[in-house]
């Protein structure tokens, strides 16, 4: 039976609007509307609660339809979508009406900013279980139970009941909740910055870092680590990203190591140990470190400059023990590409609009600004490469638009959301409470103070990202270190560092399974040589937390710069010390002393009580020296004699 003519028509144009229409392209408009109206707000101030309401409405989007439910709950799917268009386009119909009542949120909220506040609530909160597991979900949910039920808590966590309307409304309607500093940083910088570290690995500027870390790095057994602990410390730096540098440089560096002699297991451990340092690398770094920017006022160059040391001595400390390492396990010299400074030189317009970003961080200029300055570079100087697919012509642009809102999705929603954990820690003053606790845990003892916050901060970190880690514990930690007499920017890069270190603590570690998949490592290995790759970073925080001279390596306010450099040298004796300990070895000129076990200790343990206490004027900072000075003598006494300890 022959079809109607019309009915053709009707066909073919249903098929038209589908292939239009297809997740791809609305996954392309969308991220171009997203980071399209980040950069609006660059150019063009507006109202807070439009900027951030439109900004949580699209991330939402995005979220549901790239984080799908299971096939048979997928109408769920397009139910949220739903439930978020109008939980943002309530509040946009009426806001100076929304913005009155929010802050008048005793009296004047309706039933409807309850409910609809309830949904967007609820919806942050799965899209935070989405993108993140079901953690800081859980830890949400608590703390509204907490909130709600507080008067039957017992002392001292007992506070008064609040009432769920005021609670919801105030998260809701508010700049302190879902709107509040953790959402305006994700909206204004962190956004812009994911999309400028994206457009830069789009460029081709990881094959650049790459071949400049290939071409510095020497030769001998330890070439290869040597390349591959600064090939992530060179790429990291521009991508913010641990899991996002792994996955790029292992493809690279794993044919070298192999080549080299080292096991998949430690490959992937070393390479996924690099990669985490890029979360506190500057420039770019990971989120956290816009936060401490709005939390504590000060510019983006203050925390560059805060995070400089603590990421030089991360990678001092992989250095170590990359070189010390070489002879033990027997690798082999190998004979990298030739790269000729010529060719380097050719390439170095990958740098300018890093030097272009710093330069303009440090005269002052607005972040988000300069980040879209730096992009507009990158386009143009992505044109000078010679190897056409890395153009970022309009096709490779939009390609790269999709991946970073990718990249953004997997952070975007831990920042939304936090902001009902820090609404509702307000509400409560559950901060202030563990605080009291740590200070008297610590009995006014800094060092244990320290030590508490590090397990803590592990603890918390050990099923969170780091950035949720690091809103959760900085909620606690900062106000009891400044009971402690510490100052605010010392806890915060304190909390910073250790919530990186709490994402290389197994159980749990994407990056090393991430660098495994592509080895043929064991995952479980591999996370556990990334995690002895580490280890040694655990002592770092408290290089500039313990002692004033200490607080000078952050490079923040008046430095004194002769306790500056000898804390630095200090620091690095203390991590070459710790990694002599942990490999059992010292190298010789063509072979190497195996330490036994009673030196090894010796070494261990006096480093360990050096560095929890690196202070010039510190007794135990100069017994911890004397011990491990015993273990090495010991170690070259039984080498002579012959002996096994």
């Amino acid at each position: 039976m022959n079809m109607p003519c019309g009915m053709y028509d009707s066909a073919g144009k249903i098929q038209q609007i589908r292939r239009i229409f297809t997740e791809e392209n609305i996954v392309a408009a969308l991220s171009l509307f997203l980071f399209g109206w980040s950069i609006f707000f660059v150019i063009y101030y507006m109202d807070p609660y439009v900027f951030r309401l439109t900004h949580v409405g699209l991330v939402l989007i995005l979220l549901y339809i790239r984080y799908k439910s299971p096939s048979r709950l997928r109408i769920l799917d397009y139910i949220f979508i739903g439930l978020v268009v109008v939980g943002v386009t309530y509040p946009l119909l009426d806001i100076k009406s929304f913005i009155w009542r929010g802050y008048m949120r005793f009296e004047f909220p309706t039933v409807y900013d309850f409910i609809i506040g309830l949904i967007m609530v609820i919806l942050v909160i799965e899209g935070m279980r989405r993108s993140s597991g079901v953690w800081l979900p859980i830890i949400c949910i608590f703390f509204i139970i907490y909130a709600l039920y507080g008067s039957y808590f017992p002392p001292p966590f007992q506070i008064a009941s609040h009432e769920l309307e005021r609670i919801i409304t105030y998260m809701y309607m508010t700049l302190d909740g879902i709107l509040g500093t953790t959402t305006d940083v994700c909206s204004t910088y962190v956004t812009i910055f994911v999309l400028y570290g994206f457009f830069l690995e789009a460029a081709g500027s990881g094959k650049f870092f790459t071949d400049l870390a290939f071409k510095v790095a020497g030769k001998g057994s330890s070439a290869a680590a040597r390349v591959a602990v600064l090939t992530t410390a060179a790429v990291g730096g521009p991508q913010g990203s641990g899991t996002a540098t792994t996955l790029s440089l292992t493809p690279v560096l794993w044919p070298i190591l192999k080549k080299a002699g080292y096991p998949p297991e430690k490959a992937a451990g070393l390479i996924a140990t690099g990669g985490y340092g890029a979360v506190i690398s500057p420039p770019l770094m990971g989120a956290a470190a816009f936060l401490i920017m709005e939390y504590l006022g000060v510019s983006l160059l203050d925390v560059i400059l805060m995070c400089t040391i603590p990421t030089i001595l991360f990678y001092a400390s992989m250095f170590w023990i990359a070189e010390l390492e070489a002879k033990v396990i027997g690798l082999k010299p190998i004979e990298l590409e030739p790269i000729t400074w010529r060719q380097i030189i050719k390439e170095s317009y990958h740098l300018v609009s890093i030097i272009v970003l710093i330069a303009l961080i440090a005269l002052g200029r607005p972040p988000n600004t300069v980040a879209l300055i730096a992009i507009i570079i990158t386009i143009m100087t992505s044109f000078l490469n010679k190897d056409k697919s890395v153009r970022l012509t309009p096709r490779n642009l939009l390609r790269a638009f999709v991946q970073a809102v990718d990249g953004l999705l997997g952070v975007a929603p831990i920042l939304i959301g936090a902001g009902v954990l820090i609404a509702l820690f307000s509400v409560t003053g559950f901060g202030i409470k563990v605080a009291d606790l740590i200070v008297s845990a610590s009995m006014g003892n800094r060092l244990l103070a320290l030590a508490l916050a590090l397990f803590a901060t592990i603890i918390v970190g050990l099923a969170m990202p780091i950035t949720a880690s690091f809103i959760i514990c900085i909620l606690v930690i900062a106000p009891a270190f400044v009971k402690l007499g510490i100052p605010a920017y010392v806890a915060y890069a304190f909390t910073f560092y250790c919530a990186v270190l709490s994402e290389v603590s197994p159980p749990v570690g994407l990056a090393p399974m991430a660098a495994a998949g592509i080895t043929g490592a064991n995952p479980y290995k591999a996370m556990m040589e990334s995690w002895r790759y580490s280890l040694r970073d655990f002592i770092v925080p408290f290089f500039f937390s313990y002692s004033p001279e200490g607080y000078n390596l952050l490079l923040i306010g008046n430095i004194d710069w002769k306790a500056f450099l000898l804390m630095l040298a200090l620091s690095n004796i203390v991590l070459f010390l710790l990694s002599l300990g942990q490999v059992g070895a010292i190298p010789l000129r063509r072979s190497f002393l195996r330490l036994g076990r009673i030196p090894r200790a010796l070494i261990i343990i006096g480093s360990i009580i050096s560095g929890t206490s690196l202070s010039l004027t510190e007794s135990y900072f100069y017994l911890g020296l004397l011990i491990g000075a015993i273990g090495i003598f010991l170690g070259f006494l039984l080498y002579k004699l012959k002996l096994k300890l």
